[in-house]
């Protein structure tokens, strides 16, 4: 589904250059692109804790309290910087079944439905 919301934006400001391409590098490209898919994830997580994808999985992000634009901002900013490795620990449950971006961010993934179980074990 984020695939999609970007492909449509890139494609309703193609007018806007000259019906070509975006070549890598431009930054007010990169920036929109950029605060597409903070507002995504943000406008999700905060809304209900889940992704479509995410609930596709059955899996449901709960927060130490309510999750803030500034938690969206340091789980999206932990993970990308790590490149998403942080997820490594959740293999051996060595982080309590938290990743790297949950534990700087205050959050937890947890399973939802069947027979309302939650967590991983």
């Amino acid at each position: 589904m984020l695939a999609g919301v970007l492909f449509a934006a890139t494609a309703a400001l193609l007018p806007f250059n000259s019906g070509v391409a975006f070549r890598p590098g431009q930054p007010l490209y990169s920036a929109m692109l950029a605060a597409l898919i903070f507002t995504y994830f943000g406008w999700f997580w905060r809304r209900g804790g889940q992704t479509p994808g995410m609930r596709a999985w059955r899996i449901r992000l709960d927060a130490d309290g309510v999750l803030t634009w500034r938690g969206v901002a340091v789980r999206l900013g932990v993970s990308c910087l790590t490149l998403g490795l942080g997820t490594f620990g959740l293999w051996f449950g060595a982080t309590g079944y938290r990743s790297l971006h949950d534990i700087a961010a205050g959050t937890a993934v947890r399973r939802t439905g069947r027979s309302g179980s939650t967590g991983f074990a």
